[in-house]
């Protein structure tokens, strides 16, 4: 989503920024588009949302973790109308003062996987309590499930079309199988997306944690699961070494019981049929890159095994 210099300059004033230097659309992310500002009162970031979403949960989260957690995160600013999320172009949008260190968008080398773990099981410790709501994961994976019946009527009219019709039953087959299972243990505000390019880094040191669009409610070791899949499998292939060490990291924090990491594998399977069928049908932004995503995530997939 692009915008006018003039239209930069209106967000500015209804939000007391300062007076607009210069602006620029934030390279990666799948999802929303971000925005670096540069005004007379320093430097912010403008994050357009693809959804109007309810942000209540999210801003009540990021209020506790700025009262004193161990790194940076985004505090919203308020509008001259005392509200922080605001709209533009039929978007919604909110404005945060930038935070210092640089996200990665790329797999992390060995020390920063290891940081990675760190940080994702700092948070946990913190989040711990936060939050009210009941997990929704099964009735997400039901809905994934529906997702690729769809394919049923599909015509085939382009190579992701193809694709996504041939794999069909790689994915169904794993979220069949795994969504009704139990994942009612060790609940928690999950952040969701927690990788390389949503932590910031000074050197190989996190600074700071972006991206809580997604928070919500449900079993850590999905998030463990999650950033292990983003982190350890370089080139579409599990690395069993990096997992075991980030796990071991990790528990210099919080220990995981022998039933959740059992679930590990689960839960990437899992994620990897939610991400495969939202990058056929649901990804708006960078659509050319949308089947070198679908390849990339039937590759870690098969190497897993398909099924565990």
């Amino acid at each position: 989503m692009k915008l006018s210099k003039e239209e930069v300059e209106k967000i500015c004033e209804e939000y007391s920024l300062g007076n607009l230097k210069n602006f620029k659309i934030l390279k990666g992310g799948l999802d929303n588009f971000n925005y670096d500002i540069q005004t007379s009162k320093g430097k912010f970031i403008l994050r357009i949302l693809r959804e109007d979403k309810d942000k209540r949960q999210e801003f009540s989260l990021l209020a506790e973790l700025n009262k004193g957690f161990t790194y940076s995160i985004p505090k919203p600013l308020e509008t001259k109308k005392g509200v922080k999320k605001s709209h533009i172009k039929g978007k919604s949008f909110w404005v945060y003062k930038k935070l210092k260190g640089k996200a990665i968008q790329k797999r992390p080398n060995l020390k920063q996987m290891k940081e990675l773990a760190k940080a994702l099981a700092i948070y946990h410790k913190t989040v711990q309590g936060f939050g009210k709501g009941k997990c929704k994961l099964l009735k997400y994976y039901k809905g994934i499930e529906k997702e690729f019946n769809k394919l049923n009527q599909v015509k085939v009219k382009t190579r992701e079309d193809e694709f996504a019709i041939e794999s069909k039953y790689l994915f169904e087959s794993i979220v069949k199988k795994f969504s009704k299972e139990d994942y009612s243990k060790n609940l928690l505000l999950n952040h969701s997306d927690f990788d390389t390019s949503n932590v910031l880094f000074e050197k190989e040191i996190i600074t700071g944690i972006i991206d809580f669009d997604y928070v919500e409610i449900g079993p850590r070791i999905r998030d463990v699961a999650i950033s292990i899949k983003d982190s350890c499998a370089p080139k579409g292939k599990l690395n069993v070494e990096w997992l075991n060490l980030f796990l071991e990291e990790y528990e210099r924090v919080i220990l995981l019981d022998k039933e959740e990491k059992k679930k590990i594998l689960d839960f990437i399977l899992l994620e990897n049929a939610s991400f495969f069928i939202w990058a056929y049908g649901q990804m708006k932004k960078n659509k050319n890159k949308r089947l070198k995503y679908m390849k990339e995530v039937v590759k870690l997939t098969k190497s897993l095994g398909g099924m565990k």
